[in-house]
C-alpha cells in the first residue's frame, strides 16, 4: 500500500477589495438559493440528502462569474500543473454559489461521483470563500484525504487528511477526482445575522473530448425509451423487400460452402434463453455485403448512412426464441435481416413493433430481407423455432452525424415525466418526493 497526499493550490487576496465588496452585494442582494443536491452514481439528476450534504445553491450568474473568468483561466495551466491534472481541452467552466450556514457541511466524496476514478468530465475543481465581516463562524473547513494505492494500481482514500481553512477571499484548487469533506459550520450569531455564512464560488472545468457513459438500464426500460423517443425516419418502421439477386446467391453459396465450420455464438442469454444459437463467421466478406447493400437501406430511409455492423451467419436451432427487444441506439438505427436459407417445420415469425404502436408478425422467405428502423421498433421472435435450422445476416447502419445516445432519451423522458415507461427510481426528483410524501413503498 503506498499513501500519497492530494496536492492542491491555494491563493489568497484573489479578488480586489473593491471585486469582493460587488461579489457580496450580487450574492446578498439577488441570489436565490435552493437545497443542495447529491447525485449519485449512474444517475442523471440529483437528489436532496440531508445525511450527505447540507447547505443551499445558486446560480452564479454572468454577473458574479465576469469577476472570476479571466483571472480562472489565465490560472487553468499553473493550477493543472500544480494539483497533477494532466492536459485537457476545456469545455464548459461549470460554475454556482454555495451557502453553508450553522450546521451545514458535506460528507467525503469526489466531484465526479463517489468513487476515485468515476466518470466525468469534470477535471479541475475550484471553491472561493467570501464571506462578510466580522466573520461570525467557524468550521466548515475544506479537507483533502489522502489517497491510497494498492498493488494492484487500486485507488482509495485513506482516514488521514489535510485541512484548507475557509480564509475570505482565497481560493483553492484541485483535481476533481479528490476525496474532500466540508466540516460543519458553527455559527457564533442568530441565523441569518452579517458574516455566519460560509459562501464560495465553486465549479469545475470540463474536458470537452470527454464522453459520458451510458445509464445502467435494465432491458424493459431501454426498450421503452429508445421506441418513444429514438427519432423516425420511415412511415412504417419496416418493410419486407427482396434480397437483390446477386447478393442473394453469394449469401447462399457462401452459407453452403461454410454451413460445416460452426460454432456456437457468443450471444448474450439475457436475450436468447432458449439456448444460443450456431454462428457462422463471414468477418473476412461481411463488409463487402454491407457495402454492396447500403444504398438499399438509404433508398428505404432516405437519409445517407454510414455502416456499423455486419453480424452472423446466425443459425437459430430448433426450440431457440429471442426476446423482443430494441438494438443498440448509438449504432444499430437502420437494420436489416437477410434471410439465407431455413429447414423449419412451421413458417417462423418475427414479431416487430411498427411505427403505428402494432405488433406485426413477419415471416420471410428465403431470398427475402426485412428492412427496418431496430432501435425504434421492438422487435423478437418470441415463438420457438419449430425446424432445425434458420440462418440470416444481420446488417447495422446509422445515419451520418448521429449521436443519439441512452442518456440523451433518459433526459428527454425525464424532462417529459414519463412515469408510465420509467421505473420510479429514475423519475425526476419532484416526483419521487411527491410519491414518497404519498407513502407509496414502491419509491423507496
Amino acid at each position: 500500500m503506498t499513501t500519497t497526499p492530494v496536492p492542491f493550490l491555494v491563493i489568497e487576496d484573489f479578488l480586489t477589495a473593491e471585486e469582493h465588496a460587488t461579489l457580496l452585494r450580487l450574492v446578498a442582494g439577488d441570489a436565490e438559493f435552493a437545497p443542495a443536491t447529491v447525485t449519485k452514481p449512474g444517475a442523471v439528476g440529483g437528489d436532496v440528502d440531508l445525511t450527505q450534504r447540507r447547505a443551499a445553491v445558486a446560480d452564479a450568474d454572468d454577473a458574479v462569474f465576469e469577476l472570476f473568468e479571466q483571472r480562472l483561466t489565465a490560472l487553468l495551466p499553473h493550477a493543472r500543473r500544480e494539483v497533477g491534472v494532466d492536459r485537457f481541452v476545456v469545455g464548459a467552466v461549470e460554475r454556482q454559489v454555495t451557502a453553508h450556514t450553522d450546521g451545514d457541511f458535506f460528507s467525503a466524496h469526489t466531484d465526479i461521483g463517489d468513487a476515485i476514478g468515476a466518470a466525468s468530465s469534470r477535471r479541475l475543481s475550484y471553491v472561493y470563500y467570501f464571506n462578510q465581516s466580522p466573520k461570525a463562524y467557524e468550521g466548515g473547513e475544506l479537507l483533502f484525504f489522502d489517497h491510497v494505492v494498492d498493488g494492484d494500481g487500486n485507488r482509495s482514500h485513506a482516514e488521514t487528511f489535510q485541512v484548507v481553512e475557509p480564509v475570505d477571499n482565497s481560493i483553492v484548487f484541485f483535481a476533481s477526482d479528490a476525496v474532500h469533506e466540508v466540516r460543519p459550520v458553527r455559527a457564533s450569531g442568530e441565523p441569518g445575522a452579517p458574516g455566519t455564512t460560509r459562501y464560495t464560488v465553486n465549479g469545475w472545468f470540463h474536458d470537452a473530448a470527454y464522453v459520458p457513459p451510458e445509464p445502467d438500464l435494465d432491458p424493459a426500460t431501454r426498450a421503452a425509451i429508445s421506441q418513444r423517443y429514438t427519432p423516425a425516419f420511415t412511415e412504417t418502421g419496416f418493410a419486407v423487400v427482396p434480397t437483390p439477386s446477386a447478393v442473394r446467391r453469394a449469401l447462399r453459396a457462401l452459407y453452403e460452402e461454410r454451413i460445416g465450420q460452426v460454432d456456437t455464438e457468443d450471444g448474450d442469454e439475457e436475450y436468447l434463453p432458449s439456448g444460443l444459437p450456431d454462428f457462422v463467421s463471414i468477418d473476412d466478406v461481411g463488409g463487402m455485403f454491407q457495402f454492396a447493400l447500403q444504398s438499399l437501406h438509404e433508398d428505404w430511409c432516405g437519409v445517407q448512412l454510414e455502416p456499423t455492423a455486419a453480424y452472423g451467419l446466425r443459425v437459430y436451432r430448433r426450440g431457440q426464441t429471442l426476446i423482443p427487444h430494441t438494438d443498440r441506439v448509438w449504432t444499430h438505427v437502420i437494420s436489416s435481416i437477410v434471410h439465407i436459407a431455413h429447414d423449419t417445420d412451421a413458417p417462423w415469425p418475427l414479431t416487430i413493433v411498427g411505427l403505428d404502436g402494432v405488433e406485426h408478425k413477419v415471416f420471410l422467405e428465403e431470398g427475402q430481407m426485412l428492412l427496418y428502423e431496430s432501435a425504434r421498433c421492438p422487435h423478437g421472435r418470441p415463438v420457438p423455432l419449430d425446424g432445425e435450422g434458420y440462418c440470416s445476416l444481420f446488417l447495422h447502419y446509422r445515419p451520418v452525424g448521429w449521436s443519439l445516445t441512452y442518456r440523451q432519451l433518459l433526459e428527454q423522458a425525464q424532462a417529459d415525466e414519463a412515469t408510465d415507461i420509467l421505473p420510479p427510481e429514475l423519475w425526476p426528483p419532484h416526483l419521487r418526493e411527491a410519491k414518497e410524501r404519498a407513502g407509496d413503498p414502491a419509491s423507496r
